[in-house]
């Protein structure tokens, strides 16, 4: 048996938060996150997951699979290039299996919204789907909101947005919101509150204080 502090996997990041550079994560470090997020998504045995994301991505691998395998449901594995090439593929998987979680970029919600034709939509049937979690890159209301726009004949419901923000020194999991909302202030979705025994701060990278409400910087974060 492994111990809890056992490596299980080294994951590199893109280098989109600092230079690229590999993530030693632990057994310990996948059941927690992979806990915060069943939590925070709600899933369940009853869960049905569509997941399209290249398993060597962590939103595919610990999102997805690792989540799917925690919790017990069951998870329907799409070809990443099928969906990028057509996304109606995606959201007919959705429809077809009743899926209830399904979700990626915010590049694959505007790539759905340009492709998929006006005749397609009546073959669609999204109403199950309660968890349409967005993250990994900037979270865009502007795209959010054409998604549920179109997609609304469909059975889908804007209140099913999840705006998240992970990254793979935090396993996964940072934050995650119930919904998508603008600040107001920046144009920026809010992507939530930190996930179970999750702390953030952000931080003026010059001076290392915490910056005031509202204020730009750095974000640190520390959690198991």
């Amino acid at each position: 048996l492994r111990a809890p502090t056992d490596i299980a996997f080294l994951q590199y990041t893109s280098g989109s938060t600092g230079d690229p550079k590999g993530v030693i994560v632990s057994h310990a470090n996948i059941r927690h996150n992979v806990a915060a997020i069943a939590d925070a998504f709600g899933q369940t045995t009853e869960s049905l997951l569509v997941c399209w994301l290249p398993l060597f991505h962590d939103m595919g691998l610990v999102g997805n699979v690792l989540l799917n395998v925690f919790v017990g449901a069951h998870c329907y594995l799409l070809p990443p290039a099928r969906v990028l090439q057509r996304p109606f593929e995606w959201l007919k998987a959705i429809s077809e299996i009743h899926a209830t979680t399904s979700g990626g970029p915010n590049f694959i919600y505007d790539l759905a919204v340009k492709k998929i034709r006006d005749e397609e939509l009546d073959q669609l049937d999204l109403s199950n789907w309660q968890v349409a979690y967005n993250g990994a890159e900037v979270v865009r209301q502007d795209t959010l909101d054409r998604f549920a726009e179109k997609f609304t004949r469909c059975g889908f419901r804007a209140g099913a947005f999840r705006p998240c923000y992970g990254l793979a020194e935090n396993t996964l999991l940072v934050s995650v919101a119930a919904g998508a909302q603008s600040d107001g202030v920046y144009g920026r979705v809010s992507c939530g509150r930190p996930a179970d025994e999750t702390r953030i701060a952000i931080v003026d990278p010059e001076t290392m204080l915490v910056r005031e409400t509202g204020e730009i910087g750095e974000i640190w974060i520390s959690s198991p």
